[in-house]
């Protein structure tokens, strides 16, 4: 497109009366006006002699259960199905397990998994500064761990869920590592479909 110098800006050649429309509309600018028109679309940011800022809004989605939020819907939907403080989550490690280590059984239900850990209450300390503490459930919960394992055949989500909807701070789990865990289940499961492909 041809531009021509006008006013010290760089403007799309047009006929002389628009010129003429746009440095009235720049005079009332500068004599104090506040109504500013929007610029042309491929117009310098400076053409009424005034600093032009683009406002956008755009919608930001939030995680009913947790914090988690984004500017996706659909992402923010498929989260929230399987969100660890979800209650009736859907968990899609434990059906990844049957094509990673040919585990073929319903997912466990999250109130059995919860019955088998420690009531946090129990271990509650809270000081006069109100910092709290939980002596001696970190051994409760290492207690458990093996048995809370068999119960959902080894899933790291399905751990993860029942500790935090039980209210268990889940670096107390000393022994459970989430994303080395998750890794392991997805190393194994690459592995078996290698296998089938070469198969």
């Amino acid at each position: 497109m041809f531009y021509k110098q006008w006013a010290g800006c760089n403007l799309p050649s047009q006929r002389q009366d628009s010129l003429r429309k746009i440095q009235e509309i720049r005079l009332v600018i500068l004599a104090g006006g506040v109504s500013v028109p929007s610029p042309p679309r491929k117009a310098s940011p400076a053409l009424f002699g005034v600093n032009i800022m683009i406002t956008i809004k755009k919608n930001r989605y939030y995680c009913e259960f947790c914090k988690k939020s984004g500017g996706a819907a659909n992402w923010i939907k498929k989260h929230e199905e399987r969100c660890t403080l979800n209650p009736n989550r859907y968990c899609g490690y434990c059906h990844l397990l049957e094509g990673a280590r040919g585990i073929d059984e319903e997912p466990p239900k999250l109130a059995d998994l919860m019955a088998i850990l420690p009531n946090p209450d129990k271990y509650l300390l809270s000081d006069e500064w109100g910092f709290t503490s939980y002596p001696g459930l970190e051994e409760a919960v290492d207690a458990v761990l093996p048995k809370l394992r068999e119960a959902c055949n080894d899933c790291p989500a399905c751990i993860m869920a029942a500790l935090r909807q039980k209210g268990i701070p889940v670096p107390i789990a000393v022994n459970f590592d989430f994303k080395k865990e998750c890794q392991s289940i997805w190393s194994d499961f690459n592995d078996a479909q290698r296998q089938n492909d070469y198969y």
